[in-house]
């Protein structure tokens, strides 16, 4: 009786364990079947080539194409982003050792990539398996270089009733000056250009700037003491 509840055991041992090793390997082939190649498409505001959950936050993108091609393979194997910017090549498509060439494109309007970072222009050379192939894409309409003649434009707080007749009305509500402007302003160092008094546009906060119609465009809000 103790021989047959031993070898009952034992066989229950054997075929859980056979059962645990065949769930691992399902589990082990799936993982090299769907991840031989992955990565992300994102918002890159900081310009590093890297992507960040915060500081700042760097979401990915939608609905940009990916293709690849495959050793000496002239036809491409397009995919398209989800709705987190990932996108992956199984085993099948992207075969282990095979040198491969990755492009992206169909990038929307004004979005370019940081080609400045190496490792994450739009098309790259890898071996699979490979994760982590990412792009990070930038707004040229988002920045400007700190080139000659770049200027800063800020609203400034003027108290009292701008319409009394009083001396609150021509004062600078809407300045701009030199972007590499320091120290105190003053008649002879980085004096504001005067864009508009308080009596024209009363008390301002956010601003923005619109290249199309070269533009300047300020919200309204309202501010103790100012009128």
């Amino acid at each position: 009786m103790k021989s047959f509840i031993q070898s009952f055991f034992r066989f229950k041992y054997l075929r859980a364990t056979h059962t645990l090793s065949a769930l691992l390997f399902l589990i082990l082939s799936s993982q090299i079947v769907w991840s031989q190649i992955s990565g992300t498409v994102f918002r890159d505001f900081d310009l590093n080539g890297l992507q960040t959950t915060a500081n700042p936050y760097e979401p990915g993108i939608a609905s940009i194409k990916v293709r690849i091609f495959v050793g000496a393979s002239m036809i491409p194997i397009v995919k398209t982003t989800d709705g987190s910017g990932n996108y992956s090549y199984n085993s099948t498509e992207a075969p282990k050792d095979s040198l491969i060439r990755v492009e992206f494109f169909n990038f929307p309007e004004a979005l370019a990539p940081t080609t400045t970072v190496e490792g994450s222009t739009d098309v790259q050379f890898i071996k699979a398996p490979a994760t982590n192939i990412k792009v990070g894409l930038i707004s040229d309409d988002e920045y400007c270089g700190v080139g000659k003649g770049l200027t800063v434009v800020t609203p400034c707080f003027v108290p009292g009733d701008a319409l009394g007749g009083g001396s609150a009305g021509e004062a600078d509500a809407i300045v701009m000056f030199g972007y590499t402007a320091s120290g105190e302003a003053s008649p002879t160092n980085f004096y504001p250009r005067h864009l508009a008094t308080a009596a024209e546009v009363g008390s301002t906060w956010s601003s923005t700037y619109q290249k199309e119609t070269k533009k300047l465009l300020f919200g309204a809000m309202v501010r103790r003491h100012v009128g």
